[in-house]
C-alpha cells in the first residue's frame, strides 16, 4: 500500500519530516555559535595534555627544590590528573616552577654530559630543537640522579 493512498501514513511521514526539518533547522541557526566553544574546549584539552606531560619533570625538580613550588603538598600525580581548573594559569605556573628549578641546579650542570648527549642525540639523528631537548634533558637529569643517590648534594 503506497504513502499517498493511506491518509494516516501520510500524516506519521509529514510529522517525521517535519520533527527532522525543525532539528536540522534548529541546528544549522546554533552553528556559528559553536565555533568559539569548539575552540576553546580544543584549547583547553591541549593545555591538560601539555600539563600532564611536564608532571615528571616538575615533580622531579620540586622532590629536589621544594622551594620552587607555589602550592606546597600538591605533588600527587592523582591530584595533577585531577586539576581541570585554571589550565591555563597551572600550566603557566608549571613551566615557571620548572624554569626555576632549572636555574636553581644551574650550578650543577656538567658540560661534559651536555656534550656526550649532543654526540649520542646526533648519532641517533636527532637536530634542532629535539636534539637541544635532550640535552637539556641528560643536563637536568644528572644533578638529580645524583642527589637521589646520596652522591652530592643540589
Amino acid at each position: 500500500m503506497c504513502v499517498a493512498q493511506n491518509p494516516f501514513l501520510a500524516e506519521r511521514a509529514a510529522w517525521l519530516c517535519s520533527g527532522i526539518g525543525g532539528l536540522l533547522a534548529q541546528t544549522g541557526w546554533t552553528l556559528p555559535g559553536w565555533g568559539p566553544l569548539l575552540t576553546e574546549a580544543r584549547r583547553a584539552a591541549r593545555g591538560y595534555m601539555h600539563y600532564q606531560r611536564l608532571h615528571p619533570l616538575w615533580l622531579a625538580l620540586v622532590r629536589s627544590r621544594p622551594d620552587i613550588a607555589l602550592e606546597e603538598g600538591r605533588f600527587s600525580r592523582l591530584w595533577s590528573l585531577l586539576t581541570v581548573r585554571n589550565m591555563e594559569f597551572r600550566l603557566y605556573r608549571r613551566a615557571i616552577e620548572i624554569r626555576d628549578g632549572q636555574l636553581a641546579l644551574r650550578e650543577s650542570l656538567d658540560a661534559e654530559v651536555a656534550e656526550r648527549a649532543a654526540r649520542l642525540g646526533r648519532a641517533t639523528g636527532l637536530v634542532g630543537e629535539e636534539l637541544a631537548a635532550s640535552v637539556t634533558a641528560a643536563q637536568l637529569k644528572a644533578p638529580l640522579h645524583a642527589q637521589r643517590l646520596g652522591l652530592r648534594p643540589i
